[in-house]
Formats: C-alpha cells, structure tokens, sequence
C-alpha cells in the first residue's frame, strides 16, 4: 500500500509515485494509440488483392495475421509511450523543489477516480 499522509509536505516517496504514475499512464497511451493504428491500418490498407496466394515454402515466411497486425503497433505503441514519457517527465520536473514532486504525488492520491484508475490498471496487469 502505498503512503498517503493528511498533508503533502508529508509525503514519502513522491518521485517514486509521480514516476510511476506517469510511466503507468504512458504505456497505456501508447498502446492505445498503437491499437487504434493498428486498427486502423488493417480496415483501410488492407491487402486484399485477387491474385492467388504464393505457396508457402522452407525459405517464404507467413504473412500476417490480424492478430499480428494488431499485437504488433500496441507493443511497439507501448515502448514508444514509455520511452518519451520517461523523457519527458524530467524535462517537465527539472528545477522543482521536494515539495512540488509531493505536492503532485499528494494530489495524485487524494484523488479518489485515479486511485481507481491505477488500482484497475495494476489488476489488468496481474498484479
């Protein structure tokens, strides 16, 4: 459980929640986005073409399947979201004082629908 003080001056761990928070955030951003991508590049660029397919040998790969073609951008839509919040985050902090990192993870926690948010995503993962 993580600690949550009546006051943000209080506030133990606040670059480890708001880090959390937003690496959190950002993986799932990204693989929406990725999702939303990938679908929308199987709907309108899809390859539907009349000649016949070529025969699979030793040395032709398979082609993708829908499943890839979704899996595929929501992976990389992830890694992608990570990779940029985890730079962002320290260009958006740089200067701040330990009370503004407490502040915002205080904030973060008295918030009872992103509590909520978070609980839901660490489920979804399997905590």
């Amino acid at each position: 459980m993580i600690p949550h003080p009546p006051y943000a001056e209080d506030q133990p761990l606040a670059h480890l929640i708001l880090t959390t928070h937003v690496l959190h955030r950002a993986f799932q951003l990204g693989t929406g986005i990725g999702l939303f991508a990938g679908t929308a590049r199987s709907l309108f660029f899809s390859s539907s073409s009349s000649a016949l397919p070529k025969p699979v040998t030793a040395t032709t790969t398979r082609a993708p399947t829908a499943i890839t073609n979704l899996l595929r951008p929501s992976a990389l839509g992830g890694l992608a979201g990570i990779t940029i919040f985890s730079l962002l985050l320290p260009v958006q902090m740089w200067g701040k004082q330990i009370i503004e990192w407490q502040d915002r993870s205080w904030r973060l926690l008295e918030n009872r629908g992103q509590v909520e948010v978070d609980q839901n995503g660490m489920d979804g993962m399997g905590r």
